[in-house]
């Protein structure tokens, strides 16, 4: 059985970059230790976002 063609797709910058704001707004600006996990793991995803983004601009 194929993959799902989303699957392996990262998600757009714009959603990735959306979920770290709401993150931040959800806690006040000011992550306890519990959501700090969460944050680095979307700036992971984030930054890589944006280097597929540079990748498929060249």
């Amino acid at each position: 059985m194929p993959p799902t063609p989303d699957a392996d797709l990262p998600r757009p910058v714009a959603v990735v970059n959306a979920d770290i704001r709401a993150l931040l707004r959800a806690h006040g600006g000011r992550l306890p230790a519990e959501a700090r996990r969460e944050y680095e793991l979307l700036l992971a995803e984030w930054a890589a976002a944006v280097q597929g983004d540079v990748v498929e601009a060249a």
